[in-house]
């Protein structure tokens, strides 16, 4: 009955099979020489050597290999890996966003910097060979690093600041502004200033030097004298003056009006039994010029020694007087600066019988202010100093 049920299925099973293969099927059934590896099982016949039905399910199994627990395990790694590293700073390869890349060469001393930036002055970074500081934001031309990275020195044209006086270089092309040790008024090697007006020292050109705060009645800020100007006046008075005071009002008036310095410093030169030109407070060292500049006294005792460098031969404006008649001058004075006789009675009267002392504006000699006497109703000029 199972031989019957056997071969009913291997009927059903061969029904699709091609031409042939059923022969072949029972031929192996039937081939007792198909030795060791020939079973039956493939067939599903009765095993040669006897034992009835050798048909289990694991026959079957074997010969279709359609075993349940096949395995099937796919891997589902899905790692692709190529062999490239992806862009990174660093790699030698210049990549979107660097500006440079040099591999193990970055550095921040060297030209491609560690971040794969170049490198450049002002980013805080020492480029060796190339750059001799890098302070980043705080170079500047005044500061130990400039703006060019270099360190600062005297000669580099920048005065450093709270270092140098002051550095103009020290390139010959740029002479004479250069650094000098000779020059007057320049800077020297060492980056000092050398001489110069304001050092309280009388050097070069000066003539006088009260350092940075000079005396405004002696020495000006350019180290020159303050020069005091006297002049003979352009018109021509009796011997009433008004007194001193009137004398004085009169010199003011014409230097007002030809736009002398300090006007109302002006003073006639005239003396009287009550006060002189000797007891005027004056400053010793000042020179006594012409309008014009041209020098009559070195200084107050050389106007008072009785010889003049100079004739005081220029008026309020800087010409010679025009009178046509007479160079008198009213004075009252001596050579020495002291009352002479005579006053027109302290130059306030212009009665003929009266006189008083003249000199005359083209003499150098003590006849510049004491030459003879002359009566008080006639004409005669003043002389008028600036006195401060």
């Amino acid at each position: 009955m199972g031989s019957l049920v056997l071969a009913a299925a291997l009927g059903l099973a061969c029904a699709g099979c091609p031409d042939g293969s059923e022969g072949s099927a029972s031929a192996t059934a039937g081939d007792s020489d198909s030795g060791p590896m020939s079973t039956g099982i493939t067939a599903g016949g009765p095993n040669p050597g006897g034992g009835g039905g050798g048909s289990g399910p694991s026959a079957t199994d074997t010969a279709t290999g359609t075993d349940s627990g096949t395995n099937t395990d796919t891997d589902t790694d899905t790692d692709t890996d190529t062999g490239d590293d992806p862009p990174q700073c660093g790699d030698g390869q210049l990549d979107a966003g660097e500006e440079c890349d040099q591999g193990e060469a970055n550095h921040d001393e060297a030209a491609c910097l560690s971040n794969c930036t170049l490198a450049e002055c002002g980013d805080g970074h020492l480029q060796e060979g190339i750059e001799e500081c890098d302070q980043g934001t705080d170079n500047a031309d005044d500061a130990a690093c400039t703006l060019a990275c270099t360190k600062a020195r005297c000669g580099d044209k920048n005065t450093y600041k709270d270092v140098e006086e002051c550095d103009w270089g020290d390139n010959p092309e740029d002479a004479p502004m250069v650094n000098d040790d000779d020059a007057y008024g320049g800077c020297t090697t060492i980056c000092e200033w050398g001489p110069r007006c304001g050092d309280n020292e009388v050097q070069g050109p000066e003539e006088c030097d009260d350092g940075e705060e000079p005396d405004p009645a002696i020495c000006s800020k350019e180290c020159t004298l303050l020069k005091r100007v006297i002049f003979v006046t352009s018109e021509r008075y009796l011997g009433d003056l008004g007194g001193l005071a009137g004398a004085d009002v009169k010199c003011q008036t014409l230097a007002t009006d030809a736009g002398l310095y300090k006007p109302e410093s002006f003073r006639a030169w005239l003396s009287t039994d009550a006060a002189s030109p000797a007891g005027w407070d004056v400053n010793p060292q000042m020179r006594y010029q012409l309008p014009s500049g041209m020098v009559v006294a070195d200084d107050w005792a050389d106007l008072l020694d009785g010889q003049l460098k100079l004739a005081i031969s220029q008026n309020e404006e800087g010409v010679m007087p025009d009178d046509g008649v007479s160079a008198s001058v009213w004075t009252g004075t001596l050579a020495d600066g002291t009352v002479a006789e005579n006053t027109c009675a302290d130059w306030k009267s212009a009665e003929w019988k009266l006189g008083g002392r003249i000199g005359v504006w083209t003499q150098i000699n003590d006849n510049w202010t004491t030459l003879a006497e002359q009566k008080c109703s006639s004409l005669a000029h003043l002389y008028c100093v600036a006195v401060w």
